[in-house]
Formats: C-alpha cells, sequence, structure tokens
C-alpha cells in the first residue's frame, strides 16, 4: 500500500537557519514520536528504534534514514527504509524551503510510504490513519523546535539587519572574515563575546563598518574550529605525542621526547577521506627531537558539523595509536670491518659508528676486524663474541654486500643460526644494504665501510633499530615510497646525517 501526506508550515527564522536545524540529528531524535533509541550513524543517517500506531495498530519499527540530494539552501530528501514484525516499510519526503523574508521561511513537505506485509492486513484506512497521524506529529514538531531554536547557519548582514538583532543573539557567532572594530581587530574564526559584540555594534552604527559582516552562528549539532580540532587531536595524539595550543583554528601536535616518529599511514587516509577534515604530519619513520612539531589537526570551516568530527575522532581510535614517538631505548652497538683497512679509514669507520651510536641514545661497545686469519671462522668468532656473548642490540657490518654471496660472513652467519631476512633494500643511495638477525641482535650491512661516513639508506634504518622495532618484509618494502634519498629528502634523517657528504654517484 501506498500513502501521500504533507504539509507547508511557515516558521519564524531565517531560511538559512532551517537548512541547518534540518541537518541536526538530535533535532531530528527529539522530534520523532514514540522513540526508543535514535543514533547518528554519521552526517545526515541515523539509525532508529520507535513504536508507531495505537490500540490494536501498534508496531515496533527499525529504520534506517539518511538525507540526501541537499540544495542548499532550498531543498532535501529524507529518505527512510524500515522492518517492522512481518512487514517493511519505505519512506521518501521531499522538503522545500522558501524564503518569505529575512526572518521568515515556509517549509513544505511531502511524505510517499510504501507499506508491504502483514501491516497492510489491518486495513486501508486503519494504516493511513496511524501513519498519517505519525508522520504529521513528526514534521509538526519539526517545525516548533526549528522555530524556537537558537539562529544557525552563515550570513552576510547589512548595518540594519546586524543592528536589529538583540546584541544576545550576535553573542557567540564566528566572524567568517576578519574585520576591524575601533580599537579592536578581529580575525576570522574568531567567537564573539559581549564586549566584541558591543564594538561591532559601535563601529557598524558609526558607519567605520559600511560593508555587510559575514557572520556564522554555531548550531546544536555544529562544532566551532577550534572545538573540533581539539577532539581531533585528542584522538589522534598517541604515546609520545604533546598537544599545542589552538592558533587560527589549527592545533599542532609535538613531539614530548626524542624518537622516532610512527605514523599509521592507512589511518590518516581515512581520516582525512571525511569533509572537511584536515590532518597533515611529517614524513612516517622520521627521527624528531622533543619539541618539534610533527602533525596538525584542523577542520576547514569556522562551523563544522559535530558528526564528521565524531566519524574523524572514531575512525583515528580504531587505528590507534594514530600518530606516537617511539623513543630510542638505549640499544648497545657493535662494528665489524669486514675489509682491509689502513688505520685511518678503520677510525673513519669507528668514529662513524660511534656517531650514529651515541646521537641515537646508544652506547658504543667498540670495533672488531675480520682481516685477519681464516675468513669465515673469523667471521664467526666475531658474530659470537659481538651477538651472542656480549648481546649486542645493533650489529653494524662494514664491507660486506647483499649482492656478494659468498661472503664469509653469510656462511659464518648461517653456521651460527642467524638469516639474511632482506638482501637488498628499495631506497638509493644505500641500495646494496642488507639486515639479518642473529638471536636478538639485528645486524645492518653496508657494502663499503666508507659508507658509513655518507648519508645514505642505513640511516632511515638505524634510527628504527635503536627504537627497538623488529623490522618485517612490509616494513622495509615501505621505504621505497620516498626512496630516492637527494639532498632535498635530507629532512627524513636523523640530525647527525643532514650534514653528511653524499656517496658518489653510482
Amino acid at each position: 500500500m501506498i500513502f501521500e501526506f504533507g504539509g507547508s508550515p511557515e516558521l519564524a527564522s531565517p531560511r538559512e537557519a532551517v537548512w541547518r536545524h534540518l541537518q541536526d540529528g538530535d533535532l531530528m531524535a527529539a522530534c520523532t514520536p514514540s522513540t526508543q533509541s535514535f543514533e547518528i550513524r554519521g552526517p545526515g543517517r541515523y539509525s532508529v528504534k520507535c513504536s508507531v500506531g495505537a490500540g490494536l495498530v501498534r508496531a515496533h519499527v527499525v529504520l534506517e534514514a539518511e538525507l540526501h540530494d541537499l540544495v542548499h539552501p532550498e531543498s532535501l530528501r529524507l529518505r527512510a527504509t524500515g522492518t517492522a514484525p512481518g512487514s517493511t516499510l519505505d519512506v521518501e519526503t521531499l522538503v522545500r524551503l522558501e524564503a518569505l523574508g529575512p526572518e521568515r521561511t515556509r517549509l513544505t513537505w511531502s511524505s510517499v510510504t510504501g507499506v508491504h506485509g502483514m501491516l497492510a492486513k489491518f486495513g486501508r484506512g486503519m494504516i493511513e490513519d496511524v501513519l498519517r497521524q505519525f508522520t504529521e506529529q513528526f514534521w509538526t514538531n519539526v517545525a516548533e523546535r526549528v522555530a524556537a531554536a537558537p539562529r544557525s547557519g552563515a550570513y552576510a548582514l547589512t548595518a540594519a539587519e546586524l543592528l536589529d538583532l538583540p546584541p544576545a543573539t550576535v553573542d557567540g557567532a564566528v566572524l567568517l572574515a576578519g574585520i576591524e572594530a575601533g580599537i579592536r581587530s578581529l580575525a576570522k574564526g574568531h567567537r564573539l563575546g559581549p564586549e566584541d559584540v558591543a564594538a561591532v555594534r559601535e563601529a557598524v552604527a558609526s558607519g567605520a563598518l559600511s560593508e555587510p559582516i559575514r557572520l556564522a552562528w554555531v548550531g546544536s549539532h555544529e562544532l566551532h574550529e577550534a572545538e573540533a580540532a581539539g577532539i581531533l587531536a585528542a584522538a589522534a595524539a598517541g604515546p609520545g605525542i604533546a598537544i599545542g595550543a589552538v592558533r587560527q583554528g589549527r592545533i599542532d601536535l609535538v613531539a614530548a621526547r626524542r624518537g622516532v616518529l610512527a605514523i599509521s599511514l592507512e589511518g590518516i587516509e581515512r581520516v582525512n577521506a571525511i569533509d572537511p577534515l584536515e590532518l597533515f604530519t611529517r614524513w612516517n619513520h622520521q627521527p624528531v627531537e622533543a619539541g618539534e612539531v610533527v602533525a596538525s589537526v584542523k577542520a576547514a570551516p569556522h562551523v563544522v558539523d559535530r558528526a564528521a568530527v565524531l566519524e574523524g575522532a572514531r575512525v583515528a581510535e580504531e587505528h590507534t595509536p594514530l600518530l606516537m614517538v617511539r623513543p630510542y631505548a638505549g640499544v648497545t652497538i657493535a662494528a665489524v670491518v669486514a675489509e682491509p683497512l689502513a688505520p685511518e679509514g678503520r677510525d673513519r669507520f669507528a668514529g662513524a659508528a660511534r656517531l650514529r651510536a651515541e646521537s641515537l641514545d646508544g652506547v658504543f661497545l667498540g670495533v672488531h676486524d675480520l682481516d685477519a686469519g681464516e675468513p669465515t671462522t673469523a667471521a664467526r668468532d666475531a658474530l659470537e663474541e659481538l651477538a651472542l656473548r656480549q648481546r649486542a642490540g645493533v650489529l653494524l657490518i662494514g664491507g660486506v654486500s647483499a649482492g656478494d654471496p659468498l661472503a664469509p660472513i653469510f656462511a659464518a652467519l648461517d653456521a651460527l643460526g642467524g638469516v639474511v631476512y632482506r638482501r637488498g633494500v628499495p631506497a638509493h643511495p644505500g641500495s646494496m644494504l642488507w639486515l639479518g638477525r642473529l638471536g636478538d641482535t639485528q645486524l645492518l650491512g653496508l657494502p663499503r665501510c666508507g659508507a658509513f661516513g655518507m648519508a645514505t639508506a642505513a640511516d632511515l634504518l638505524l634510527p628504527r633499530l635503536m627504537t627497538g622495532e623488529t623490522f618485517t618484509a612490509a616494513s622495509i618494502a615501505s621505504l621505497g615510497h620516498g626512496g630516492l634519498l637527494g639532498r632535498e629528502m635530507r629532512s627524513r634523517f636523523p640530525a647527525y646525517a643532514r650534514e653528511l657528504p653524499d656517496p658518489p654517484a653510482s
């Protein structure tokens, strides 16, 4: 059975305000008769449980409702599909708004309701009466509550229109463009207080402000940009992240300690897919110092839909921690020289290894040479001493290329039960690096000892190892994005590496 209902109440409220209030989920919940539960699923999306009818014809109905085809500020549609015991319902309502003057609006609604299943057996007249009563009561409630609700929406007000509004109405409005009001300079996004309102009214009355004043009122279903940023910042900030102050609607997230910034890239993308939320960061896995800004959060409009912000916070919390700073863990580092070096070359290698260890809050245990004795035996002895006896957290190995499977260090590692889990990395310079593991010790090798005196992919990997991170195939593969490590990418490196010389071109 199909039923059609409609009405055209007039409201003592501006059209823009009516438009905004129609998208207020809390208002819609309050207007729905016999509501048992009303859940806001997102902007303009609701899940409703209510009781419809009276006497013999009463049903518990579950509805999924959604606003669509929004033409601001003229019209929208409300679609609802639902179920009752043994029955289904579908409702399509067209709402049109006609401005009758600056402060009056005609709200015309026309609704088509389809009922299928057991409810249809009660007879057309009985069902029609029940649905008409429910539908008309809903739209009567909407008209009454919208008319009584505080002003909402954005307006360009002439001097006369502004002065006609009571000061209490203007109090709390948000400036959409900066103005000079006497000795007060008020920036866009500023929320007016009583003293601001008095200054603006005086400037308008004196003719000092001749252009229309652009103001927005924060509806009950909305948030000021500063409140929105605060909610997003709290949801995004994980361990090692401090929340800064609000500046022009933006909040910076700051490293509370030294370490490596870790970001859930999927989470960031999902938050930023929600219009109009903004979350922007530094590089994933970038070494940072305490006090450095690592990210910022913002909502683009000065007044933003609350449901969008809460959805962004929910997504951020799904990916907790969305942002964190992994602290350096005081890892011990030892080094192996696996190629013949003159004394000055060995000293340079040792100095470069020590620089890295101490710059990343580690402890340097010294250098072991492999340039004497039977190669595989010497390599095995060195690995056994440094990894299994001294239990170095990270073992730097210079002079062994990922491209040389016959290098004695690999045979020695295999004999001790260790593993090479990555031969080469997707970054340049440093693509011939390799990574291995022996017991609890992480191995990081470069093809030439001299490369430790230059900025390479090793300086992307080592800070992460110094936080205690264990690499996986996926985390190594992700190096390819941003893996061309030219001078323009030096911000990705820890501070000690940003001024190191470039490796020779190859």
